[in-house]
């Protein structure tokens, strides 16, 4: 039976979480694809 303890620490420090910047790259890529993507549907449905 598991007792009591510290909860885990996800953040370090006021950091988020720990990203390389190819990560953090790729991330940014595919939300600009998401967001023209969307812009383009809903584009698409005005004509």
């Amino acid at each position: 039976m598991l007792q009591g303890g510290e909860p885990p620490v996800l953040a370090k420090e006021g950091r988020w979480c720990e990203m390389s910047v190819f990560e953090a790259i790729s991330l940014m890529v595919s939300f600009g694809i998401f967001v023209v993507t969307l812009l383009a549907y809903i584009n698409s449905g005005r004509k």
